[in-house]
């Protein structure tokens, strides 16, 4: 219980108060090292409870979730589609464009107002149809553009001879062989509610510790920079402090970014580099108002 008021306070202090930073210049590496490595562990286990929370609420919905799942699947491959394979490349038996969409899905499936289709195969087609044809995935006869999930990028391009490298010639895909391939898989389904309570248990048990160790070891590379910013900052106002210092005090004032961090990224906000300057502008505050010398 001791430790744990300890920790709140530094906690708060840490992120409301740079006065409390004199304490800190004073205190052990291992200090603010524990502390560092406490508040990742306590972020961990929280991003560990809600994936928990999440789980147990679906349980409930696994049962239908499995039916539906068979029942698309099932559905999904259209009965009068044949795919064939000639000298890598395809060639099918029905009229193209020939549009494929997932069963009981609304058909915008991919969620992007710009997609009307999930799959289109047009074996005459080219790169530059991808756009026209208003579909997730097109399929032509040597190509697949699939959309690609680069901001800058709008499709990925994926050879079909690379696709088909170890697919026999002639290999023909109908609705039977289909069913042949998907049924079988139908049967792991039932391991579903296992997998997630084994989630669920690493979610809780395990998560909070690999990911405070994987955090912290990013941050303290990260603080390289980051403390170097605040160096900088300390020769600027013409305060004595050594690197070792800056980056022993920027272990605390790097809670604003992690906490900030955290409260955005539920919204879905990215702050990058607006994080940096508060986190910069914190510090800045704090070597005001530390004297070198003590």
């Amino acid at each position: 219980m001791r430790r744990i008021k300890i920790f709140a306070r530094t906690f708060w202090n840490s992120l409301t108060k740079p006065s409390y930073y004199k304490d800190i210049k004073e205190a052990k590496f291992s200090f603010s090292l524990k502390y560092l490595f406490f508040l990742l562990f306590l972020i961990s286990f929280i991003q560990g409870a809600i994936l928990a929370v999440k789980a147990i609420r679906f349980m409930p919905q696994v049962p239908q979730f499995k039916e539906n799942v068979k029942l698309t699947a099932r559905l999904f491959y259209p009965d009068e589609l044949k795919i064939t394979v000639v000298g890598k490349k395809i060639k099918t038996n029905v009229k193209e464009p020939y549009v494929i969409e997932i069963p009981n899905q609304p058909t915008n499936s991919t969620g992007q107002e710009s997609v009307a289709h999930f799959i289109t195969i047009d074996t005459q087609g080219a790169v530059e149809n991808y756009a026209k044809y208003k579909t997730a995935i097109l399929v032509t006869d040597s190509l697949v553009i699939i959309p690609d999930n680069q901001p800058s990028k709008t499709y990925k391009v994926l050879m079909m001879e690379d696709l088909l490298k170890n697919v026999p010639e002639g290999s023909v895909l109908d609705k039977n062989v289909y069913t042949k391939v998907t049924e079988p898989l139908f049967p792991y389904l039932d391991y579903l509610p296992l997998v997630i309570w084994i989630t669920i248990a690493l979610a809780l048990l395990i998560f909070p510790f690999v990911g405070a160790a994987l955090g912290l070891s990013w941050q303290l590379l990260r603080l390289l920079g980051l403390a170097l910013l605040v160096f900088i900052a300390a020769k600027i106002m013409k305060k004595k402090f050594s690197y070792r210092e800056t980056y022993r005090l920027s272990m605390h004032g790097v809670t604003i970014p992690i906490v900030l961090s955290l409260l955005f990224r539920f919204p879905g906000f990215n702050l990058g580099i607006i994080n940096t300057l508060i986190f910069v502008v914190f510090m800045t505050v704090v070597i005001s108002k530390l004297d070198s010398r003590s």
